[in-house]
């Protein structure tokens, strides 16, 4: 049995940390998100390291786009991935329509 990981952040933290993050210019919105997939990523592997099936539940929001790249990056590793899109795909906008595009081109 798992233990899941304890690396957590209230919703107004996470807010929070990225204004701060995208006041710089030096990172975009995407930039971040990203990064922020490329940690979850490497946490599931930390924590699961037998784990070669994923699946991820994407909404709307950037939170899909988080959802979306982190399929993207398993499909890379090769591991199978399941998604599921919880919205229809016109509701998604900005860097997360871009993410979800990015998962659709590394199938």
């Amino acid at each position: 049995m798992y233990i899941l990981p304890t690396k957590l952040y209230s919703a107004q933290q996470a807010r929070d940390i990225d204004r701060i993050a995208q006041e710089r210019p030096s990172i975009t919105g995407f930039q971040l998100m990203t990064k922020a997939a490329e940690a979850a990523f490497e946490a599931m592997q930390e924590h699961y390291p037998l784990a070669k099936n994923i699946s991820v539940l994407c909404g709307a929001g950037n939170n899909a786009g988080d959802g979306y790249l982190i399929a993207a990056i398993a499909l890379k590793a090769g591991y199978s991935v399941q998604l599921v899109s919880l919205v229809a795909e016109e509701k998604l906008q900005g860097d997360a329509a871009s993410a979800k595009q990015m998962f659709v081109g590394s199938m």
